[in-house]
């Protein structure tokens, strides 16, 4: 795991290798075993290593026989032995995966993507065409960031890299302040800043030296082919078999490893099967609060007890005002999901101990767990008080159930958007093109494409890169994606007399490692007590530091008032505020960098 950076002039002047280290320099929390550059004429690639697979021959960049094709490489390539025996014509110097791609660029081209089992962002300097080719993994797992103007193109690993270019870009782009608040973060392919986008997950991207015109060019979609003749037993084989190889498949290290543990559901099947899998305990990492209302500590602790991991835990008492610098530091733009800061924490833990560790995220978007699946399922299907009851929303007769669901997740919903920001500031409607026929289904695709990627994912790298720490995710093997695109809905989200059982395949398959009552209790999250941080009464000191920003150029000072001084609870647009502020002071921009959107 590793950071990556790089830069290519489009008039043709060279390049400076002083630039790649300072790019390098930001994101040195990312890689501290190691730094390297390379610069070819125009062009510059520069890398960050976490020493994780042959540790003694891995260093990048990484060229092949001729060093006419180098490459920079940030992730995993799970498959990379089985693709080395497809390149036996190619002369291999090093037994790491890194290799691997270098050859199979060579070999396929830019097709070699589809070809890859793992996370990825890398960079390929081609000097056979004068060209650069980026691409990233198909849901998202590894970040890849790149900025374009008239005069140059750069990507890196982190928006803080391409920070350190000269004269670097600080237009902010209106309709992403209006994101993020919307979302709690800012969706692909935009970020905060002008000419400064997210590669999506899945898309690969060409650019010639001479800056011609290129644009991202997808490579993979989720499918979602239900195939309705297939018995729920086999199903349960053949989930619990897919699940088994990924995991054993993620196991691939030379360092020591591990697995954070929640105590939830997915992060306890990872476990499971890693323990099944490993000679030797497990090392597990958890953290709990002292409110019991957000803190799953027995459950993690009874899954540390039943496979005899070597379990280590914290009780944090999170100081929002203290950590939130160095998160908003570590993003680069602002990001509201307010369950950073127990990532951050059970990260910092894990660190100390392991290089690397699996964990069960993406098990509600693959599996259909979250609770608005039911709700807007229910809601729906004539189930009354469904959408409500799980998130709030009401619906009207004629509503588009993906529209109305979109709205309900929304933190600031549009009208109430265009009175905090105006309406100069408002992102575009959403869209449900290109979606399943199938309403679960349908839900899931929006997730694995949208918050998935945008949200958990960015917080999960961002806050294990922030300790050398890489972090592996087996329920998002593409392998087992496609998979469950092809079980029926009503496996995943069984209907009940009462409701809806949700993940009910994946409970299926690890009822006899974890037992009916541990997998059917309510979900819980894994969050922190907003709600009490930001109660009336407790306000003046989150008030001042809001009060004392620069959010007045952009969001109007009588609507954070009402805000600040409303009797209920609006806790999750108060943290929103706070975020945006700490980000202002940190970046400090003028009103006119305003500027318009602009297609990537």
């Amino acid at each position: 795991m590793c950071g990556i950076a790089g830069y290519l002039n489009f008039d043709g002047s060279p390049a400076f290798d002083d630039v790649l280290r300072r790019m390098a320099a930001r994101i040195a929390h990312r890689g501290p075993d190691g730094c390297g550059t390379l610069v070819c004429g125009p062009a510059g690639i520069a890398h960050r290593r976490l020493s994780i697979i042959d540790i003694e021959g891995g260093a990048q960049p990484m060229g092949n026989e001729d060093g006419s094709v180098q490459v920079v490489f940030n992730g995993e390539i799970y498959n990379h032995a089985e693709l080395r025996a497809e390149l036996s014509g190619h002369r291999f110097a090093t037994r790491c995966d890194t290799e691997v791609i270098v050859h199979a660029y060579e070999e396929w081209g830019a097709d070699c993507v589809a070809r890859f089992r793992g996370m990825f962002a890398f960079a390929i300097l081609d000097l056979r065409d004068r060209s650069l080719f980026l691409a990233r993994d198909r849901v998202g797992i590894k970040p890849l960031v790149y900025f374009r103007d008239g005069r140059r193109f750069a990507f890196a690993s982190e928006l803080g890299a391409i920070g350190a270019l000269d004269d670097p870009p600080r237009e902010i782009l209106p309709e992403a302040v209006g994101m993020f608040f919307r979302h709690a973060c800012i969706p692909a392919p935009h970020t905060i800043f002008r000419h400064v986008f997210k590669l999506p997950p899945a898309h690969s991207l060409r650019v010639p030296f001479d800056g011609g015109e290129t644009s991202p060019r997808r490579y993979w979609r989720p499918g979602f082919e239900p195939e309705e003749n297939v018995r729920e037993e086999e199903w349960i084989e053949r989930l619990s078999a897919a699940l088994t190889e990924s995991v054993r498949s993620h196991l691939m290290s030379d360092v020591p490893f591990g697995a954070f543990l929640s105590g939830g559901v997915d992060s306890s099947a990872v476990v499971a099967l890693m323990a099944r899998e490993m000679s030797s305990p497990v090392k597990t990492f958890s953290i709990g609060f002292e409110s019991q209302d957000f803190s799953e500590l027995p459950f993690a602790r009874q899954v540390a007890e039943k496979f005899g991991t070597d379990h280590r835990e914290e009780i944090v008492r999170p100081d929002a005002l203290a950590v939130l610098p160095e998160i908003v530091s570590r993003h680069g733009e602002p990001f509201g999901d307010s369950s950073a800061i127990p990532t951050h924490y059970v990260a910092k833990l894990a660190g100390g101990q392991v290089k690397m560790a699996l964990s069960g995220d993406g098990g509600d978007e693959v599996f259909a767990g979250y609770p608005w699946y039911a709700g807007v399922v229910g809601a729906f299907g004539g189930a009354s008080g469904f959408l409500r009851q799980h998130i709030g929303f009401a619906i009207g007769d004629k509503a588009d159930p993906i529209v109305t669901w979109q709205e309900a997740q929304a933190v600031f919903d549009r009208s109430a958007l265009a009175a905090l920001l105006g309406p100069e500031f408002l992102p575009p409607p959403p869209t449900t093109r290109r979606l399943p026929a199938d309403l679960c289904s349908r839900l899931q695709a929006c997730d694995i494409s949208g918050y998935l990627p945008n949200d958990i994912l960015a917080k999960v790298d961002i806050a294990t890169m922030s300790f050398g720490l890489e972090a592996r995710v087996p329920l998002l093997d593409h392998h087992i994606i496609e998979l469950c695109g092809r079980i029926p809905s009503r496996f995943k989200l069984r209907k009940t007399q009462g409701g809806f059982d949700q993940k009910h395949l994946l409970k299926r398959v690890f009822e006899p490692l974890l037992g009916k009552e541990f997998l059917n209790r309510k979900k819980q999250g894994f969050s922190v007590p907003l709600r009490d941080w930001f109660a009336p009464g407790s306000r003046d000191g989150i008030a001042d530091r809001i009060r004392s920003s620069r959010i007045g150029d952009f969001c109007r000072t009588p609507e954070i008032d009402r805000l600040l001084s409303s009797p209920g609870n609006v806790s999750t647009k108060l943290w929103l505020l706070l975020v945006f502020s700490e980000w202002l002071d940190q970046f400090p921009l003028a009103p006119t960098t305003i500027s318009n959107t602009v297609k990537p």
